[in-house]
């Protein structure tokens, strides 16, 4: 039996139990069970990558591309639940709690996965607070380990990955549950609802990114002058999906364009703003010392 045929067993196993689930919160200790009663890590190598270019029949995708993982897959689903496998060899995440819950289980590779919990202190704006950020657990995530995924502030991580191999992983998740939202976390201690994914937005970028130099910081401030507070929020502490080569410069047309069309929130907003950098420092060392 080849791995995508395992991973459909697995796949219906889960339908079989999660007929009687009424709330989709109950799916994460069923899920997390599940894929640890699981053997399907003894196999997957390699050669399985091979497996993937053999499908041509897919359901509907969760993400698209450069919106998770290196590449990532939606294998099965059904009105409740998918299953999804995730590939990484280049990119981590960054710090961030879930608006869905299920587990993933390590096929392949090393992770090293820092855990926090977040006090909050004060709210900023309507999508924004500022609290404190402490490190709870630090461990190392090897092939055959299973890790639950809860709901919003009950599990914030971070997911380093070794750069040497390719890393994989198999998720059975919910979807996004309703009204629950998608945050990042920003050292020292601040919470920012995430921008969702925009496959306009990144077209944009990308053809903005295309334009000659004399006419790219034009086009730019144009399309941030259609943009509202919250996204511009979000370019302004980038990088920015494909656009990465000119991270720098959006972010500093996005200070820019809220300063002159938000200036009771840009004074509001500032200290988080600015900090941004120190963010990115911490976040270099801390990365720099989980791959040691």
């Amino acid at each position: 039996m080849n791995f995508i045929k395992r991973a459909e067993k697995l796949f219906m196993e889960a339908s079989r139990f999660t007929t009687s689930i009424k709330n989709p919160k109950d799916f994460g200790p069923l899920s997390t069970k599940i894929l640890e009663n699981s053997s399907i890590h003894e196999h997957f190598n390699k050669e399985v990558v091979s497996e993937f270019f053999k499908l041509k029949i897919l359901p509907k995708q969760n993400y698209t591309i450069n919106n998770f993982s290196d590449s990532a897959f939606t294998l099965f689903r059904n009105d409740q639940f998918f299953l999804d496998i995730y590939f990484w060899r280049n990119s981590d995440t960054d710090l961030h709690s879930h608006h869905f819950t299920g587990a993933f289980k390590m096929l392949s590779g090393v992770q090293r996965q820092t855990t926090y919990s977040f006090i909050k202190k004060k709210k900023i704006t309507a999508f924004l607070e500022q609290g404190e950020l402490k490190l709870l657990q630090s461990k190392v995530l090897q092939v055959g380990d299973t890790q639950p995924i809860l709901l919003g502030d009950n599990f914030i991580h971070q997911i380093i990955h070794d750069k040497n191999e390719l890393t994989v992983n198999l998720c059975l998740r919910t979807p996004a549950i309703d009204p629950l939202k998608f945050y990042g976390f920003f050292l020292p201690g601040h919470k920012l609802e995430n921008l969702p994914y925009s496959d306009l937005r990144s077209r944009k970028l990308s053809l903005i990114d295309s334009l000659p130099e004399k006419l790219k910081t034009e086009a730019l401030q144009n399309f941030l002058n259609t943009c509202d507070l919250f996204t511009l929020v979000n370019l302004a502490i980038g990088p920015q999906l494909n656009a990465n080569n000119m991270s720098d410069l959006i972010k500093h047309e996005s200070l820019i364009n809220i300063k002159l069309r938000f200036p009771k929130a840009y004074l509001k907003l500032s200290p988080f703003l600015l900090d941004s950098a120190k963010h990115l420092k911490m976040h270099k060392k801390l990365k720099y010392f989980q791959s040691e």
